[in-house]
């Protein structure tokens, strides 16, 4: 690290900061080494104590699981529950449930049907728990959702064997998540913080509060735990615990650091993590800073004292650095000394400084008598020089006026020439103009003339479409009369088709009396015996012929309904016909007034037409006419333009040799001007070095 200094800066100033540094940096070192060890030996001493912490909680939640497990085996080995009748298991089960402080107890069969202590009957056979049970092993489940109790739970479960120690059934134990939290609370710790328990799949099975939940948590799923998340470097360590192995990571979460020591427990099935505040821990090392900080300000203090009392003992070398700026001054009195007497090298260097202010003060004496001098000699050149700048100034704005006044004549010559090149390109513009406008009108009066054919022609045509129209017209009205004719003659048929209808009716009326006849018949011929056979065969026929009259009158009634279906939509369809007709009729009435009224105009155009083919005839004699008027002009303008052609290079003759005395003048005019700069400037200095001189008291 380097400093820099001002030249102002004292020298005491200097001893004084190198010395304060030279502690500080001294301080600093021996506290940075100091904390170095010291913090390393702690560390070491909090990891172990963390690492001891978490595999004393393991011992101790599996400790607790394990005595679970025991109360449900010991339970599961009564004759009572052994016996699987339900109604000797359910009371003692009950009372069971509420010494041990279990939500219930339930009893399943080897196909997973079980019964509750609640009354409530459920299938489990496609849980853990059951298959780990029915297989002969008691285990401890992950917390899962119960929808019996409508919550997050967990289930100690265990075999029921028989006599002949073969599994009958399985007896499980339910109690709330909030279980296990009680167990892991249980776990002493030296800081702030708080010990969980996750299974394989990172689900939280306590260290949660799932009062009212249906879901358990997994910070793996967290959307916190993605890159730049909160919870990104907790996640990152519970992936380590999964694993299987015990240790011990540090991690960092809403800006603190903490210790998580990690073991399997629950037979590796579960994880359990302690975490505990680091900064708490490492408590003890900012107290040890705080000492060394205090001690090193002490030293510092020492160290920045003992460079002030050695920086007071050059205060004589800090009177004399003044009296020598104040001597070096702009404005400095030579006739002073310094007056200090000293054996030292100090006392050597103000001796110098007297001796060399005597000999500058006889210099500044000297400098002062030849500065009058100069100063009169300058001033002589001065107005010298300035009478010839001012004759030679009066010569050059003659010369300028005179330039000036060729070069307004040479700028009127051009103006004038420009005009009249402007004019002859007008004229001959306005020639072009003038013989495209003939062309145009001679084109004009052609497409006029055949415009006038034209129109001709469309009134030849548009009085053939009226004749046309008319007929159509003519075609139009009859076709509504016939239409008119048509509908008419449909009425009729609808008509007809009722009458017909009715016919039929009766035809069916007549068929139905014949049959109630035929039934008479047949039973007067069977009262009368043998004696009426041959009556009732006639009346058997007269029967069938009733029928055979019923349903053809039956089908012919379908058929004539469809006829008059038919014949009302041809009704329909002849009236909205007989609308299209008259539609067509009164377009065709309009089209009619409109084709006239074309008829009329282009008559009107026709004879407008002859009008402007008469005027375009007209025009075309004027345009001739003018023509001949601007070539007459054109032969004028091309004269004049020869004369002032003249006059242009005669005033641009005169403008080169005023241009060559005005170079030859100006250049005189700069060498004065030089001169005179020359003066100025030695004035000056002669002022300057007055000035300086004088500043000086000799």
């Amino acid at each position: 690290m380097k400093f820099h200094f001002n030249r102002s800066s004292s020298l005491a100033l200097k001893i004084v900061v190198r010395i304060s540094l030279l502690v500080i940096l001294t301080c600093s070192t021996l506290t940075a080494v100091v904390l170095y060890f010291y913090r390393t030996s702690q560390e070491q001493q909090v990891t172990k104590s963390m690492e001891r912490s978490g595999r004393d909680a393991g011992k101790l939640v599996d400790m607790k699981i394990a005595s679970l497990i025991s109360q449900i085996e010991t339970v599961a080995q009564r004759d009572d529950v052994r016996s699987m009748d339900w109604r000797v298991q359910k009371p003692v089960l009950q009372r069971e449930a509420e010494r041990l402080g279990f939500s219930r107890f339930q009893v399943g069969d080897t196909s997973g049907q079980f019964r509750t202590t609640t009354g409530v009957s459920l299938y489990a056979g496609g849980e853990k728990y059951f298959k780990y049970a029915v297989s002969g092993r008691a285990v401890v489940s992950d917390v899962l959702y119960d929808s019996v109790s409508d919550g997050i739970v967990m289930v100690v479960s265990c075999p029921i064997y028989d006599e002949k120690k073969t599994v009958s059934g399985v007896l499980a134990a339910v109690t709330s998540a909030s279980s296990l939290n009680t167990i892991t609370s249980a776990v002493d710790l030296d800081y702030e913080g708080g010990c969980f328990i996750i299974n394989a799949a990172g689900e939280k099975m306590s260290g949660v509060d799932y009062s009212g939940k249906k879901k358990l948590e997994n910070d793996l799923r967290n959307p916190e735990a993605r890159t730049g998340g909160s919870m990104e470097e907790l996640v990152r360590v519970e992936k380590r615990m999964i694993q299987g192995k015990s240790g011990l990571a540090v991690y960092r979460q809403s800006g603190s650091d903490w210790y998580l020591s990690y073991t399997p427990i629950n037979n590796g099935v579960w994880y359990l993590g302690v975490i505990q505040n680091k900064n708490q821990a490492m408590a003890v090392i900012q107290q040890m800073l705080l000492r060394m900080i205090v001690f090193a300000l002490v030293f510092i203090a020492v160290g920045i004292a003992s460079g002030i009392l050695l920086a007071r003992s050059l205060a004589p070398l800090k009177s004399v650095s003044e009296k020598i700026t104040e001597i070096a001054s702009g404005k400095a009195d030579l006739t002073k000394r310094i007056d200090f007497h000293s054996n030292d090298e100090i006392g050597g260097v103000v001796d110098g400084f007297n001796t060399f202010s005597a000999k500058l003060q006889d210099i500044m004496r000297v400098m002062k008598q030849s500065k009058d001098t100069l100063v009169n000699a300058g001033q002589n050149l001065k107005d010298s020089t300035h009478d010839t700048v001012s004759s030679i100034t009066q010569i050059l704005a003659n010369i300028d006026s005179v330039g000036n006044s060729i070069s307004a004549q040479s700028l009127s010559v051009d103006q004038t020439a420009s005009a009249v090149n402007e004019i002859i390109s007008n004229i001959g513009s306005i020639k072009q103009m003038v013989e495209v406008q003939a062309r145009g009108v001679t084109d004009a009066s052609a497409a006029v003339e055949e415009m006038i054919g034209n129109i001709a022609s469309v009134n030849s045509s548009m009085e053939k479409m009226a004749e046309a129209f008319r007929e159509l017209e003519d075609r139009a009205v009859d076709g509504v009369n016939k239409q008119d004719d048509v509908s008419a003659r449909i009425d009729m048929i609808e008509q007809e088709s009722q009458m017909l209808q009715d016919a039929n009716l009766a035809i069916a009326n007549i068929a139905e009396q014949t049959n109630l006849l035929a039934m008479n018949a047949a039973i007067e011929a069977a009262h009368a015996g043998d004696a009426g056979k041959g009556f009732s065969v006639v009346a058997d026929e007269i029967r069938k012929l009733s029928e055979t009259s019923t349903s053809q009158s039956k089908t012919i009634g379908d058929q004539l309904q469809k006829i008059q279906d038919t014949i009302k939509g041809i009704v329909v369809s002849s009236a909205e016909s007989k609308l299209a007709f008259t539609a067509v009729s009164d377009r065709i009435k309009s089209t009619d007034a409109l084709v006239k009224e074309v008829a009329t105009v282009m008559r009107e155009q026709k004879e407008g037409s002859a009008q402007i083919n008469v005027a375009l005839h007209d025009m075309n004699d004027s345009t001739a006419e003018v023509k001949n008027a601007f070539i007459e002009m054109s032969a004028g303008s091309q004269a004049i333009l020869q004369e002032v052609q003249s006059l242009q290079n005669a005033t641009l003759s005169m403008k080169d040799g005023m241009e060559e005395m005005k170079i030859g003048a100006r250049k005189i005019n700069e060498t004065s001007s030089l001169l005179s700069e020359i003066s100025s400037q030695m004035g000056d200095s002669i002022e300057d070095i007055g000035c300086q001189v004088d500043q000086f008291k000799v």
